[in-house]
């Protein structure tokens, strides 16, 4: 598929890893390089140092061993495939862990993420999100389709990464964005690992939450969470879900990188709150965007305007290869009867987006 790395896997948890890591090896291990270069631009370490530090600050594998046990068989078995060092593919599932343990040295730009449902005219429930990220992880990004025993679902993320936001064939899509001012547990369950728990397991939006409310949270998020009957937004500290509606009666709800209903606040929230708008990811003006462009509820939210927000450069929620923190892929899920997932590589204001399905 002409312009986006496309894998499909098939089988149980090791069946999946070996066969992720051997058909995206190379891309995975370019991927590490890239992080390798990325992690001595911004912290002064190697990778493997780095790992070894990340590692031994935290103990996430007693969470994931009881809440996603299947998990780690994954991963161990993608850095198998791939060929690759299991303590580095095992970090390397910690997106949102690791850029937290760094955040002292380096500022972070995320992403932004929104969704509605009952607009009217049949339009059918949407969600939508770009994903920012540090540079080297463009060219890095992949939609991976995955068929387990419990069903099918479509992984919109990075390479060699088990689970970041996606739809399943049961008509439960997810998305989300970190939220780094908001408690993390560094004994809780990574988002990679709790996206995918979601993706596999959930039937609908409220089993999706319950899902994220059962589990200690690695991270600061916030979650948007859609089916075909509803739209909900969750951000998501260490062991609190709270949910966020700006306006119920519109049924609209958009989000970026600052809480804005959860007060169980990170120890380092001084750090984030001191911190200038542009060192922040621009969090405050994307979000402004955000609600400019969605606030107008005589506006139907169909994928024009949701195609139209993500591509906007006020923010800039659409971020650009030279701009700090670009936008690495994005996607947007219209919950109809058969949903559909519409995928773009790279910033939607310069590139297309394509369709994808269960059929």
């Amino acid at each position: 598929m002409s312009g986006i790395n496309y894998f499909e896997i098939e089988g149980d948890a090791r069946d999946l890893g070996l066969a992720h890591g051997k058909a995206a090896g190379e891309l995975i291990a370019s991927a590490l390089n890239g992080w390798d270069e990325g992690l001595r631009t911004l912290t002064g370490l190697g990778r493997d140092e780095f790992i070894k530090r990340f590692l031994a600050a935290h103990n996430y594998r007693p969470g994931i061993a009881k809440y996603t046990p299947y998990l780690l068989d994954e991963v161990d078995a993608i850095a198998e495939g791939a060929e690759q060092d299991p303590d580095a593919i095992f970090a390397w599932q910690m997106v949102d862990e690791w850029l937290d343990y760094a955040i002292e040295t380096f500022a972070v730009a995320k992403c932004s993420a929104f969704g509605g449902y009952d607009q009217g005219k049949g339009l059918p429930p949407l969600i939508g999100k770009t994903q920012d990220l540090p540079h080297f992880y463009l060219g890095h990004t992949a939609l991976v389709r995955t068929k387990t025993r419990d069903g099918e679902f479509l992984n919109s993320g990075v390479v060699g990464i088990i689970g970041q936001d996606g739809l399943n064939d049961r008509g439960v899509g997810v998305c989300c964005n970190h939220v780094g001012h908001l408690q993390r547990d560094p004994s809780g369950v990574p988002v990679a690992f709790l996206l995918r728990d979601v993706l596999q397991r959930a039937v609908s939006v409220d089993d999706a939450v319950s899902i994220i409310d059962s589990m200690p949270s690695a991270s600061g998020m916030n979650y948007v969470i859609g089916d075909k009957s509803q739209v909900v937004d969750i951000e998501v500290s260490a062991h609190d879900v709270v949910h966020y509606n700006p306006n119920p009666a519109m049924k609209r709800v958009w989000h970026t990188n600052h809480p804005l209903v959860n007060e169980h606040y990170a120890d380092e929230i001084e750090l984030w709150n001191n911190m200038p708008d542009t060192e922040a990811g621009n969090t405050n003006a994307r979000f402004a965007s955000l609600e400019k462009s969605l606030s107008d509820d005589s506006t139907p939210l169909d994928l024009d305007l949701a195609k139209k927000t993500l591509s906007s450069r006020e923010g800039p929620v659409s971020s650009l290869p030279d701009d700090d923190f670009p936008t690495v892929n994005a996607m947007i899920i219209e919950f109809y009867d058969e949903p559909v997932l519409h995928f773009c590589v790279g910033a939607p204001s310069e590139n297309p987006f394509r369709e994808f399905t269960f059929e």
